[in-house]
């Protein structure tokens, strides 16, 4: 099976398909992100907009055995970072 992955800057890279976690809280959003790392996702995607953070975090603790997992977080708006990050 062919692993699609993005390369970063350096030597970096990051896997290209992963694991969206909207929706997914507490336990039910726990064991979700679990199973996805048991099935071979090494790219998670959350946001503190999600309100899940704490069952992602869950989810890596106990998959300890999981090595080279990449977390997204998104960041909002309000933040004000948007103009730093548009072009034109």
């Amino acid at each position: 099976m062919r692993v699609m992955e993005n390369e970063l800057v350096g030597k970096y890279t990051m896997p290209g398909i992963g694991f969206g976690t909207l929706g997914n809280i507490g336990d039910a959003g726990s064991a979700l992100v679990e199973a996805a790392l048991a099935e071979g996702y090494r790219y998670i995607d959350t946001s503190r907009f999600y309100g899940n953070e704490e069952a992602v975090e869950s989810a890596l603790a106990r998959s300890a055995s999981v090595t080279a997992v990449s977390v997204t977080c998104s960041l909002a708006r309000s933040w004000r970072l948007v103009p730093l990050c548009a072009s034109g």
